[in-house]
């Protein structure tokens, strides 16, 4: 293993309350965009997410608006949700990464089998087991990007 990287997983290591609080946070937004009753959660978590990426240090970030949900649909009018664009560093002489990743959710209830509630980050440490829509599909990953560039600044590397 790299020097370099021996201090970015520590950080990793150091930094692992703040991001479960965060991953916490993510999980307990109900944002099914399926689910034209929650819609507005889908914008909370937009919302969320964007707010994290700029309490991380990423830059130019937007949230493009993409129009009218079209039929069928109950709701006249109602929105799509955003897509999230941002940037983190802008030194031509890297390679440019594309991370996509999306932040809605599927429906879950605890009828459906989940035998923890859906919306409630449920970590369990000694097993290496964590639970709530999203951990793994797609929340989950997608802020373990914004993790990962906080262990690099946190350790003091510089982002490859």
């Amino acid at each position: 293993m790299s020097h370099s990287l021996t201090s970015v997983f520590q950080k990793i290591d150091s930094l692992k309350p703040q991001f479960f609080s965060r991953l916490t946070k993510a999980i307990q937004i109900p944002a099914v965009s399926s689910d034209e009753s929650l819609r507005s959660k889908v914008f909370d978590k937009a919302k969320f997410i964007s707010e994290q990426l700029s309490q991380s240090g990423f830059h130019d970030i937007k949230m493009v608006d993409l129009g009218i949900q079209p039929p069928p649909i109950s709701t006249p009018n109602l929105s799509l949700p955003p897509v999230i664009l941002s940037r983190f560093g802008s030194d031509p002489s890297k390679k440019t990464v594309l991370v996509y990743g999306h932040y809605d959710v599927q429906p879950a209830q605890l009828e459906d089998g989940w035998d923890t509630e859906p919306f409630k980050l449920v970590i369990d440490e000694a097993k290496g087991i964590m639970k709530g829509r999203g951990v793994t599909d797609d929340t989950g990953p997608l802020l373990s990007w914004i993790n990962v560039v906080d262990a690099f600044k946190a350790s003091g590397q510089e982002f490859p």
